[in-house]
């Protein structure tokens, strides 16, 4: 899974993906740059189904559903 985000300054970012009953499958820290950003995670061990990715950062959390 590639995500893209962007940050307004060098950070630490905590990135989630959830699943439907709210536990936390994979937790993972990123040491972003000002502006534009990517990470990736790796989901081929998950099923198939609806998650949420989290991704926090010092303006808040961003919030996407997934579909796998």
């Amino acid at each position: 899974l590639n995500i893209d985000f962007t940050t307004q300054k060098p950070e630490n970012v905590n990135i989630f993906l959830i699943d439907a009953s709210g536990r936390v499958l994979i937790s993972q820290k990123v040491n972003s740059i000002s502006g534009a950003n990517n990470t990736e995670i790796n989901t081929t061990q998950l099923s198939s189904g609806v998650y949420i990715l989290n991704i926090e950062t010092s303006n808040g959390i961003i919030r996407k559903q997934i579909v796998k």
